[in-house]
């Protein structure tokens, strides 16, 4: 990155991305930072049509107070 003449690092939280959190989780373990489905998994499907018609999850976060 110290290379690249304008770069970007910006967080994205799990549910902002659900599709990437549940393939992450789904996948195998395997050897290597590529892994390709051959298909298209039934949960990938039912997560992009929620996208799609404007489903949002909310993110649940575990308060701790003093």
């Amino acid at each position: 990155m110290r290379e690249l003449a304008v770069f970007g690092i910006n967080h994205s939280y799990r549910e902002a991305n659900s599709c990437v959190d549940a393939l992450a989780n789904d996948s195998p373990v395997s050897v290597g930072d590529l892994h390709i489905y051959s298909y298209s998994s039934s949960f990938i499907a039912t997560l992009l049509y929620a996208d799609l018609i404007g489903i949002a999850y909310p993110r649940i976060v575990n308060a701790y107070f003093n």
